[in-house]
């Protein structure tokens, strides 16, 4: 059973995020108003600078049983490659998100793709939210032009009671991103989410979704904050993305990052889901 303090910060959050949906919806959520409004640099030494008030993080008992229920992570070995082709040198992908993205996600994600010769754009900004990105994502994929488009997105909207908006957010966004190719990676959780990942999976066709906690399949380590992963932790977040994405490939000579359509189970709608357990410390 969930405490009076954590049903009243959920009473809270709820009216707050109505607000700024009915007067400001392109701002950040509320919560995050005390927080300046700057980009987040893409090289990796202004990541330990990126940092987002999401909320505390919740260690309640049901959370737990709730992720063991529901969660059931995949089997976390790495998936066989493709037999596509490697993408050709000098292709685009497009990264857009909150600050998840520079917790080691992108740092990680960086060597490997300049290893292919694909040139990697990162945009990501702290407490955002995708009624932010669907008003910027038409003007980014406009300007860069990319093969393949990444978006991570969900970690400011994690306990919102106002799905159908962000619904025809998400809907916006992969609308923008046409055609192309494209992946909606969510952010590992820390707290019971509300419905988000639900919502996400009946929206983001044709662009796939990737399930970070189910297809990593064990606990991320985190900062101090114990919600945005250590650099540690997105380098495994890192390593299992681009794994998927290169065994999801089929791509050719004019869509080189194609990926496979979704399978029943990425479709598959699993409820509410919790955080993983964090393991026991080494005695």
């Amino acid at each position: 059973m969930r405490s009076k303090s954590f049903v009243k910060k959920y009473f809270v959050f709820g009216s707050v995020v109505a607000f700024g949906l009915a007067g400001c919806a392109s701002a950040p959520l509320a919560d995050h108003a005390s927080e300046p409004e700057k980009s987040v640099a893409e090289t990796p030494s202004d990541a330990s600078a990126t940092r987002a008030s999401e909320p505390a993080p919740s260690t309640s008992a049901s959370a737990v049983a709730l992720a063991s229920a529901s969660l059931e992570p995949a089997p976390s070995a790495a998936p066989a490659p493709s037999n596509a082709p490697p993408p050709r040198k000098g292709t685009v992908i497009l990264h857009v998100g909150d600050s998840f993205v520079h917790s080691g996600l992108t740092q990680k994600l960086r060597k490997h793709f300049e290893a292919l010769g694909v040139r990697y754009e990162v945009r990501a900004e702290q407490s955002t939210n995708s009624l932010d990105w669907s008003k910027r994502v038409p003007g980014e994929v406009s300007a860069a032009q990319p093969d393949l488009v990444i978006v991570t997105l969900g970690g400011n909207e994690i306990g919102s009671k106002h799905l159908d908006v962000q619904a025809r957010a998400i809907r916006s966004i992969v609308k923008s991103i046409g055609d192309r190719p494209c992946v909606w990676t969510a952010p590992p959780l820390w707290m019971e989410e509300e419905g988000l990942f639900d919502t996400l999976q009946q929206n983001v066709g044709p662009c796939r979704f990737f399930e970070t906690d189910r297809i990593v399949g064990t606990f991320i380590p985190r900062r101090k904050d114990n919600i945005h992963p250590t650099m540690e932790g997105g380098a495994l977040w890192a390593d299992k993305l681009y794994d998927w994405l290169m065994a999801e490939r089929t791509g050719d000579e004019k869509k080189p990052w194609l990926l496979k359509p979704a399978t029943e189970d990425e479709k598959t709608l699993r409820g509410h889901r919790g955080p993983l357990p964090k393991p026991e410390p080494k005695p």
